[in-house]
């Protein structure tokens, strides 16, 4: 795949480069095993993470089933031996994996088991491993698993070992950064097929995904409306994806032709898009979400990537913070693309420049005080390089923080009335000279 580099920052292109080249097996043997007086272990976290541990399925002779992982990121790739002998019940099964109540995890580590069910389903329980009992699979997570016949009183959460006569294991049909497969996309066909059958909704041919409505964006995504607002003043159609049902949302993805949208999980969705489709990638970090680059492959679609992030922070790919700005890449990416820009972001008036400082320091504050509320709560804001965020390749380690802090030049960062006045009176006598 060759993707266009003419707006990402050259400071970490070589990275770009070497994660993008990245070349994926493909499959077309993927398959489903059957185990006889099989044991299912619930998720066991570890004491570093909730959110990663062991469980999965164990044999009649207590081997581990290695196709009952979710491997990718350690999440649970082995299972633990038994304390004692568990419940037996009588009747047959299908394993569908460990469930982390998040839509990027959930089409990437549950979705893929799901070809399976395509002409296999005849109604048996499902069983489901979480980290967390409150998690349920409700909503858009329900109506996705409505297309293949499942319905909520069949999905069984495993909170104690379990015997069962019988336990089907489909293997996953995808396998980040591994592998996808024959099933993995004929699997994303049935379900935009299904989800469009009965439903019709407006066709919008521009759209702009957008996170600026939900409450924890609001506070760690910050500068997205500002964005926002040029796409809209340039004709897209701004979606909020929580306002959505899943069926409009695969919808609207699979009739557009061009989609924007942060990076993160929103573009994961991609895999719904036709192979044609202009997709436009605003990268809001720095860390490159690898797993975004698989599904590009997958979909057979190369995305325009679009640096707007100032990182002063090292962030969690998560929670964040993240800093969106309007500066050299975006501009040079709107003026090639035909996109209008507003004054506040073009003109050159000493006035706008000044306002434009003003604007860009209290987003600064804002970037500051929320990194400070979030970097003893999340212990995946790690390094204050760019080599910590790619655990998996031997990349120099870079120092962030000058980078960004040049390409910031001056920031006024005195917001009270008095200083604005003292601030705009040296600015003032600065220009006149």
């Amino acid at each position: 795949m060759k993707y266009n580099l003419d707006f990402i920052d050259d400071f970490f292109r070589d990275e770009f480069i070497t994660l993008s080249g990245r070349r994926y097996s493909y499959r077309d043997d993927i398959y489903a095993q059957k185990y006889r007086n099989a044991i299912v272990l619930p998720f066991r976290p570890d004491l570093n993470c909730s959110t990663k541990g062991m469980g999965g399925v164990l044999d009649e002779n207590g081997q581990y089933v290695n196709i009952s992982a979710t491997s990718q990121e350690n999440l649970m790739p082995c299972g633990y031996e038994l304390e004692r002998e568990p419940k037996f019940y009588d009747e047959s099964v299908i394993y569908l994996g460990y469930y982390i109540m998040q839509w990027g995890h959930f089409l990437v580590d549950i979705v893929p088991r799901l070809w399976f069910f395509q002409q296999n389903y005849h109604g048996e329980k499902l069983l489901i491993l979480t980290s967390n009992r409150k998690s349920r699979i409700n909503g858009n997570f329900l109506e996705l698993l409505s297309l293949f016949g499942i319905t909520e009183d069949k999905i069984h959460y495993v909170y104690e070992p379990e015997r069962y006569s019988s336990i089907i294991v489909p293997e996953m049909s995808m396998v980040r950064p591994v592998y996808y497969s024959k099933q993995s996309e004929e699997l994303y066909r049935y379900i935009v097929e299904k989800a469009t059958a009965t439903r019709s909704y407006p066709i919008y041919e521009k759209i702009y995904f957008s996170r600026s409505k939900l409450k924890k964006a609001v506070m760690t995504e910050i500068g997205e409306p500002e964005i926002e607002r040029i796409y809209r003043k340039n004709g897209y159609k701004i979606i909020y994806p929580e306002r959505c049902s899943f069926k409009e949302l695969v919808f609207y993805i699979s009739n557009c032709k061009e989609f924007v949208s942060l990076s993160g999980t929103i573009p994961h969705n991609i895999v719904f898009a036709k192979p044609d489709t202009r997709v436009v990638i605003l990268n809001k970090t720095y860390r490159i979400n690898t797993i975004q680059l698989m599904l590009n492959a997958q979909a057979g679609i190369s995305p325009i990537y679009v640096d707007t992030n100032i990182c002063l922070f090292p962030a969690s790919p998560g929670s964040g913070p993240f800093w969106m700005e309007i500066e050299d890449n975006f501009i040079r990416y709107a003026k090639q693309n035909g996109l209008k820009l507003p004054m506040m972001v073009t003109s050159q008036n000493w006035i706008v420049e000044y306002c434009r400082r003003q604007k860009r320091a209290k987003r600064l504050k804002q970037y500051v005080l929320m990194y400070v509320r979030l970097r003893d709560r999340y212990l995946d804001i790690g390094g204050s390089v760019v080599g910590a965020a790619r655990p998996d390749e031997n990349f120099a380690d870079k120092s962030i923080y000058f980078f960004y802090r040049e390409k910031l030049k001056e920031i006024n960062t005195n917001t009270n009335c008095i200083s604005f006045a003292t601030n705009l009176y040296h600015y003032l006598k600065e220009a006149s000279r």
